[in-house]
């Protein structure tokens, strides 16, 4: 979900921070992993597909436990939105909530720019076709 959200949302690629400090951007592993921690808790039950196997609905809800452990620290990275305060691992609050704050936040500079190209970039096809 981290490396979908950030080139979806904010046009970036942090993929190879998932390994090591990103060659050519400023992303580093513990960013990676504190950013994947916003969605650790978020967890999957029921098939979604063929009704076969099950009900054919799948749904997502939000534990209240669980950490993505960062593998050359061997612990988890407190949960933070990139460039940004980490979260208490028990703050009660939804972190994909606290993530939809930054993101939205107009002195984020990701998110404005990325939504600002991809309508540029709709606009800019719409016109060739």
């Amino acid at each position: 979900m981290t490396e979908s959200a950030c080139q979806s949302f904010l046009g970036l690629s942090i993929g190879c921070a998932k390994c090591h400090n990103h060659p050519l951007e400023k992303w580093t592993n513990d960013q990676y992993y504190a950013m994947a921690n916003l969605f650790s808790r978020v967890r999957a039950k029921g098939w979604g597909g063929d009704s076969r196997n099950g009900d054919g609905v799948r749904q997502l809800y939000i534990s209240t436990s669980g950490e993505l452990v960062q593998p050359n620290l061997g612990k988890a990275q407190p949960p933070a939105p990139l460039d940004s305060e980490p979260m208490a691992f028990d703050d009660p609050r939804d972190r994909r909530e606290v993530l939809a704050e930054w993101l939205t936040d107009p002195a984020n500079p990701y998110f404005a720019r990325s939504t600002h190209q991809s309508h540029l970039g709709k606009l800019l096809w719409s016109r060739v076709g």
